[in-house]
């Protein structure tokens, strides 16, 4: 027998791919279709699934296993199985094997098998209208063409290069839909068929079978969609699918979709606060430790030793780039704070160089340089560059950072600042407001105003992480640092330390705090003050108006005022506050016994 008439004999017969099929077993309840059968080299093949014996099976169905043979005139060679006719006249066959033979007609009734020398054209499975389905293959054009497309494929199927340029012409003022497989090849095909479409086609809309049918296997296609779902689902499945996919635009080189880059962790020297291919800014007035800071910081990356309890993820060699102390100086410096001198490399002629100077470029690499110090900023910026100018001081500072980047290393920068007190903690160094913008951190290092003999590194700004904890530090014999530990001073409380220094006024004399001590000293379970209570038993307890105006406490209390309050005596004040008859005021209340304890103000 041959295969065709074993398969008679069974149920439920389906059809796998070329040479296989299944049906149910009869030996077992099979709802499933489980009985496999398909041609080997010299008969049928049976096997069930589920274990049943093939003698059992073939008595069943009235079968001997005699039949299962091929008669010896059987012609096992791969018969073909479809013809697909192309319009320059040219047929493609193909074949049981999935193989294919191209033939044309030779003038004479007959046939020569090739297509030499006949124009390139795509198939067509009905005739080109106002819509068509590009696809891969001709079994998938015919089985669109069944659900009522128009749907044309490529001579040679998916490939780089293997959309011609005739295809293109065939097409012109069309609006096409493109189905692409459910592999890389599949898919970078239809990017390149789009794209050859772009401004020929009337439009295009490239479809992910994907978003319709999430389970769809490796390189699944739309006839594999059909036959998962039949015809009338699979197509009522592709209209939704276009009308839920947006026309398609050409890919411009300059921009990238969010959905396709990577993200990729930040890196870090010393987390959070130097961040590897970044920048770090280090401002701070003169005489509050600086330099030492650096220092000391080099020190730690030298080594490799935790500062406090930040790790050194990445010690390593450090290049120091000062204008401002020479070279023993520093190197008294970072001796003095623990660090291994032999990972510590000075530039010996650094005037004249710039951020991006090859010549330190080529140090980084020769060196493994883990972080860089350039000190102070205005130096290395280059001649012609004014730093007051976002323009010229913006595409410098890029470059440097993407040459961090290639290095793999930090760079911490040094830099003055300025003498107003009213611009933001950020932004207080000297040049443009672009030049902190472009960091990813910012420290402003201040002089303890509790303790004018510490200093304290205040992270202003983290653009990767959250801020850092402030650090306390006292510099010591040949400008060694000491760290102290952490600092509860935040970046809102520098405004009122700043303003405070400016008015040479120290806490305790502030005149609110003396009032408010005052307040809570005679009522210490606290309570409300309207404004206009506060500022006459202010003036009562100091002989002078506390404040100018309801806007000027207002503005004191939330520029740090409140919280030092609240840290140094733990008092709570808190403003536009309401009491009885809906007046406004403060409300004060205690936490603490005040340090200032009194019963009165002493003169």
């Amino acid at each position: 027998m041959n295969l065709q008439e074993v398969l008679s004999h069974f149920d439920g017969v389906k059809r796998r791919n070329e040479n296989e099929y299944i049906a149910r077993c009869p030996c077992h309840d099979d709802k499933k279709q489980s009985l496999c059968i398909g041609s080997g080299e010299k008969g049928v093949v049976l096997k069930c699934q589920a274990g049943c014996d093939t003698r059992a099976i073939l008595d069943r169905v009235g079968l001997k296993p005699a039949d299962l043979f091929f008669e010896k005139k059987q012609d096992n060679r791969p018969q073909v199985t479809a013809t697909y006719q192309y319009p320059n006249g040219v047929q493609k066959l193909r074949r049981s094997d999935k193989s294919f033979t191209w033939r044309r007609p030779d003038g004479k009734g007959g046939w020569i098998y090739n297509r030499k020398g006949v124009p390139h054209s795509l198939y067509i499975a009905g005739e080109l209208s106002e819509d068509v389905a590009i696809v891969e293959g001709e079994k998938d054009a015919d089985n669109l063409h069944k659900l009522g497309w128009t749907a044309v494929s490529g001579e040679d199927g998916a490939g780089p290069g293997k959309w011609r340029s005739e295809y293109t012409e065939q097409l012109l003022d069309f609006p096409v839909v493109i189905f692409q497989d459910n592999d890389d090849v599949g898919k970078a095909y239809a990017q390149e068929v789009a794209t050859a479409l772009s401004g020929v086609a009337k439009s295009i809309h490239l479809l992910d079978l994907s978003k319709i049918w999430t389970e769809i296997p490796e390189h699944g296609d739309v006839s594999d969609l059909i036959a998962r779902f039949g015809e009338k689902q699979a197509s009522d499945m592709i209209a939704e699918l276009i009308r839920k996919t947006p026309a398609w635009a050409p890919q411009n080189p300059a921009v990238s979709c969010a959905a396709d880059v990577p993200y990729e962790e930040p890196k870090w020297t010393i987390a959070p606060y130097f961040q590897r291919g970044k920048g770090t800014l280090i401002q701070g007035d003169s005489g509050s430790g600086k330099t030492a800071f650096v220092c000391a910081v080099a020190a730690h990356v030298s080594t490799g030793k935790p500062l406090l309890n930040s790790t050194i993820e990445t010690p390593g060699n450090v290049l120091v780039l000062s204008v401002e102390d020479d070279q023993p100086i520093l190197r008294g410096r970072i001796e003095a704070s623990g660090g291994d001198l032999t990972k510590i490399f000075f530039h010996n002629n650094p005037a004249g160089l710039t951020f991006t100077s090859p010549e330190i470029w080529s140090i980084v690499k020769q060196y493994q340089i883990k972080l860089i110090i350039f000190d102070p900023f205005q130096a290395f910026l280059g001649s012609g560059i004014d730093m007051f100018r976002a323009n010229e001081t913006r595409p410098v500072l890029a470059r440097l950072f993407e040459l961090c980047d290639q290095g793999d290393c930090a760079v911490i920068i040094v830099a003055h600042t300025s003498k107003s007190s009213d611009k933001s903690a950020v932004n207080r160094s000297l040049g443009s407001v672009d030049i902190p913008a472009s960091m990813r951190s910012v420290m402003q290092l201040i002089r303890n105003p509790d303790n004018p003999d510490q200093c304290i590194m205040v992270h202003v700004k983290s653009s990767n992480a959250p801020r850092g904890r402030s650090i306390a530090y006292t510099i010591g014999d040949r400008g060694g640092v000491h760290w102290d530990g952490y600092s509860p001073i935040i970046v809102e409380d520098l405004g009122s330390i700043a303003k405070r220094e400016k008015k040479g006024i120290p806490y305790d004399q502030e005149p609110l705090v003396q009032v408010f001590v005052q307040l809570i000293t005679d009522k210490p379970g606290g309570g409300f003050w309207s404004y206009n209570d506060l500022k006459r038993r202010g003036t009562e307890i100091l002989g002078f108006a506390p404040f100018d105006s309801i806007s000027d406490l207002r503005q004191r209390l939330d520029d740090g005022l409140s919280r030092e309050l609240l840290s140094k005596d733990g008092i709570m004040v808190t403003h536009s506050e309401r009491g009885h008859g809906n007046v406004r005021g403060i409300r004060i209340e205690q936490y603490a016994l005040p340090k200032s304890y009194q019963t009165k103000i002493s003169g």
